[in-house]
């Protein structure tokens, strides 16, 4: 496979991946001001977890042999950004007026979230 070959599932599933951090955006607001997450925000995020988490399951040794296997690799992978890229909007711009311990309860989520994801990029 071709590296011209991965710039389709790639930036489909970036895509896909803006819409789902757009809608997991407004589920959050939604939370902050009715103090319990919509509905439809938990079934958003089970089905969008569950999907990512039952083909890293499945597939976990398995070569990668299709472009869905690419997109799918690029949804998890990019699906994680999403998570470090919360913890750390939610650490700077949330914390305002918080208690001392879960503002730095909130930066050390948002530091090891960024660890992680930096370890498992080049180590």
């Amino acid at each position: 496979m071709t590296i011209t070959s991965l710039y389709p599932p790639i930036a489909l599933a970036t895509v896909i991946n803006a819409f789902a951090f757009a809608l997991m955006w407004r589920g959050h607001k939604a939370e902050l001001r009715a103090g319990e997450p919509p509905g439809w925000f938990i079934l958003f995020l089970l089905a969008y977890i569950g999907t990512l988490g039952a083909f890293a399951y499945f597939k976990r040794d398995a070569p990668l042999t299709s472009g869905r296997d690419y997109f799918m690799v690029a949804m998890i992978g990019e699906a994680f950004g999403i998570l470090v890229t919360f913890g750390i909007i939610r650490a700077l711009y949330y914390t305002r007026g918080m208690k001392t311990a879960e503002v730095i309860g909130a930066y050390l989520v948002a530091g090891v979230l960024l660890a992680l994801l930096l370890g498992v990029t080049f180590l």
